[in-house]
């Protein structure tokens, strides 16, 4: 795991985790690896405004096709459908 902040040091950093690099706000520290699979990778971080342990998902190539895009569009609504406390959804770099 490697980390390094982009030009913009005072909101954004970038971090490698297993191979995948993610472009997270600073707020998050301590990032590991939790899984990958055909479609993403998974980081576990510390959120530093609230203490809380969070995952943190990046999927790759999310509309590369159309099915991708409709895997992703579900993944989404579905996160989103539950509503939970816990499950805060945010793009980035659509």
């Amino acid at each position: 795991m490697t980390t390094g902040a982009n030009t913009d040091q005072t909101q954004w950093q970038t971090v490698t985790c297993n191979g995948s690099t993610f472009t997270l706000p600073i707020r998050y520290e301590n990032p590991a690896h939790i899984g990958q699979g055909a479609f993403g990778a998974v980081i576990r971080a510390t959120d530093n405004k609230t203490g809380k342990q969070v995952a943190i998902k990046k999927i790759r190539s999310p509309f590369q096709s159309q099915e991708h895009a409709k895997r992703t569009y579900r993944e989404l609504k579905l996160l989103i459908h539950l509503n939970h406390e816990d499950a805060h959804v945010h793009c980035a770099n659509i």
